[in-house]
């Protein structure tokens, strides 16, 4: 019997090449489809990579499994782009579930699509009910995921690793609701597992420990071993209760404190960073 094959959609971005190397260290033979080259460098040699938009894909082979990442997940970006939003979080998916009516299908979802406070949550909410008609889908949320190689400064982890690394100083608001935060290398493991169960419709994940902006600073600071360099912002905004994941990881991997050490610990070696 051959090793199991699996294609992960948006296998560029920041999750897709952790999860494409995973599965690749796990066995699986692994395909990669991405209209960008974010992390290509990083992918392991022996994964096939194909550079397209996702919306012009055609399968040319059967999977065992097909993991969809691909997708604009910006918040504002949705926004301000909402035919693209449907674009490539609703009509790509909809190509992917007729591409492969068979295959065992996983969504990479978010906590958005709980709250359907913008065109972002709208749209991974609608791509989450397609998965639902799939014979064998499951849609999974996940909250605010971070880790090695989130070159990403408008997120959280990033943004404080830069300012502490550069000794600049940063704006936290004081207002921000906490979040539950989730090791992007414990995600995938999760990503895994779910995929080689036999769970369908729609679930979520994480550590169920949620955390406010400014006690993340100060942890990151603290491992960091820098001197804190902030103030306290005054932004007028809505306030959103954490969400409590009900399939939450009781054994990770790694774990939050060990997962953010990791993290801190490439931002500080990285010297592109």
């Amino acid at each position: 019997m051959g090793a199991k094959t699996a294609l992960v959609t948006g296998g560029c971005g920041f999750i897709g090449h952790h999860l494409a190397n995973t599965l690749h260290d796990k066995g699986y033979k692994v395909a990669v489809v991405d209209n960008c080259r974010n992390h290509y460098k990083s992918l392991h040699p022996d994964i096939d990579l194909e550079l397209i938009d996702i919306n012009n894909y055609c399968n040319k082979r059967g999977y065992d499994y097909v993991y969809h990442l691909a997708g604009i997940n910006n918040s504002d970006f949705c926004d301000v782009f909402d035919g693209l939003a449907v674009d490539f979080n609703i009509t790509a998916t909809h190509r992917i579930m007729e591409q492969h009516p068979n295959t065992r299908l996983v969504l990479a979802s978010c906590h958005s699509a709980a709250e359907l406070r913008d065109i972002h949550g709208i749209t991974k909410r609608a791509a989450e009910h397609m998965v639902n008609l799939h014979r064998n889908g499951v849609s999974i949320r996940f909250p605010y995921v971070f880790g090695e190689q989130q070159g990403d400064l408008t997120q959280v982890v990033p943004a404080y690793c830069y300012a502490l690394k550069k000794n600049k100083k940063i704006i936290i608001q004081s207002n921000q609701s906490t979040c539950d935060y989730l090791y992007v290398l414990d995600l995938v493991e999760e990503l895994i597992s779910i995929g080689e169960s036999r769970i369908k419709g729609q679930t979520e994940t994480g550590y169920n420990t949620p955390i406010a902006c400014i006690d993340m600073y100060r942890t990151i600071a603290s491992i960091a071993k820098k001197k804190e360099n902030f103030r306290l912002g005054d932004e007028k905004r809505r306030l959103v209760k954490p969400v409590m994941v009900k399939h939450k990881i009781n054994e990770p991997k790694y774990g939050f404190m060990e997962g953010l050490r990791r993290t801190v610990r490439w931002y500080l070696e990285e010297e592109s960073f």
